[in-house]
């Protein structure tokens, strides 16, 4: 953190001995300090919404899906806009199990987090809770919604506005009480925060690209971008993390905890090891420079060829929002070689593999050929 202050005051220097870069800048700085304090003031406030239960989740999203779909598409929720509509109702009307001990159970835990943070006098705490506790609240809207049948949702949405405003389902009410004060918060953060961070983070990134030009990468900002690195393993725990795991890794770990707990494996990974090739690469580190967003992206060896996909970082690697280093943080992409024999002998999904190596194996056939 010393060297990334070091870094801004070495800049600040350079719009302040140029009166040029300084008019680029203006006030910049300034306004995202402002920002950021006036955001810090109400940050507990972003805990508040849907969260802490996928049957609160379905219920604010019908609540707010019959207001937001009878607005013009340019001025609703980005979440309602015709373009993400159909991934929306695809989770909203999933017909996947809902457990309510463990529903009571996280959503009691949300309530309580909200209450210590936003204090027993903060108005949403009063208007969700009231004279319960936060576990009373739980119980009573889980054991009394409908919302874990996909039909009850789909109704409710059938009805529309008049229909959920009407509805005395408990986590409807639950959801109609909250969203006000979601959307308020939402409302202050995107206008009054991240809106005047973003205007002035612009100017600050044309005044660093005129003060270094290429020298310095840019922040970044979910645009289309190459990262470059290698293969490598790194100190952990007094010995070294090997650059890859394979398949015997994965089974030695869930023997090791007795196949229990988050270890267990899906009964097919037991059923179907004679089948695999155990010294098969699964993940694989590097020192290829990611930040969020970028799970899912390819990764690409040096002659072109797709290697694995990008999931996750180390724990080390989190402080590459600020600082990258590549003395311990590194990138983790889940490998091809694991993807394929994962397919092949545990899911057996011949047509995905043969779709997915038709290229290569034509490629092959026509190498041979000459």
């Amino acid at each position: 953190m010393a060297a990334r202050a070091a870094r801004e005051q070495a800049f600040r220097a350079k719009i302040a001995a140029d009166p040029a870069l300084a008019a680029r800048v203006g006030d910049a700085f300034e306004a995202v300090a402002a920002a950021r304090k006036k955001g810090d003031a109400r940050v507990a406030e972003r805990f508040i919404g849907f969260m802490g239960s996928r049957l609160l989740g379905y219920a604010g999203t019908v609540v707010r899906y019959v207001v937001e779909t009878k607005k013009p598409n340019e001025v609703r929720l980005e979440e309602y806009s015709e373009s993400n509509l159909a991934s929306l109702e695809n989770t909203l009307y999933s017909k996947a199990p809902v457990y309510d001990d463990l529903e009571t159970a996280t959503l009691t835990q949300q309530l309580e987090m909200l209450r210590k943070r936003l204090g027993d006098g903060h108005p949403f705490v009063q208007a969700v809770l009231g004279r319960h506790t936060p576990a009373e609240v739980a119980r009573q809207v889980v054991s009394g919604t409908t919302l874990r049948d996909p039909e009850a949702r789909r109704a409710l949405i059938k009805g529309g506005e008049a229909a959920v405003q009407a509805s005395t389902d408990p986590m409807i009410v639950l959801a109609r009480t909250i969203d006000p004060f979601a959307r308020a918060y939402r409302r202050f953060s995107e206008e009054e925060v991240d809106a005047v961070i973003t205007r002035a983070t612009e100017k600050i990134g044309q005044a660093r690209f005129a003060a270094y030009g290429v020298a310095v990468p840019p922040d970044a900002t979910f645009t289309l971008r190459l990262s470059y690195g290698v293969v490598k393993a790194y100190p952990y725990g007094g010995t070294q993390q090997p650059a890859r795991t394979t398949f015997y890794g994965l089974y030695d770990r869930s023997a090791a905890w007795g196949n229990g707990g988050p270890w267990a494996l899906p009964a097919r990974y037991v059923e179907r090891k004679g089948q695999l090739n155990l010294a098969a690469p699964l993940n694989f580190v590097h020192t290829a420079d990611i930040i969020g967003g970028s799970s899912g992206s390819p990764t690409i060896n040096k002659a072109g060829e797709f290697v694995g996909i990008i999931f996750d970082g180390n724990i080390e690697s989190l402080a590459w929002d600020y600082f990258f280093t590549d003395d311990k943080g590194r990138s983790v992409s889940v490998d091809a070689q694991g993807i394929l024999e994962a397919l092949t002998h545990v899911y057996q999904a011949t047509a995905v593999v043969q779709e997915l190596t038709a290229a290569r194996a034509a490629a092959a056939a026509a190498g041979a050929g000459n």
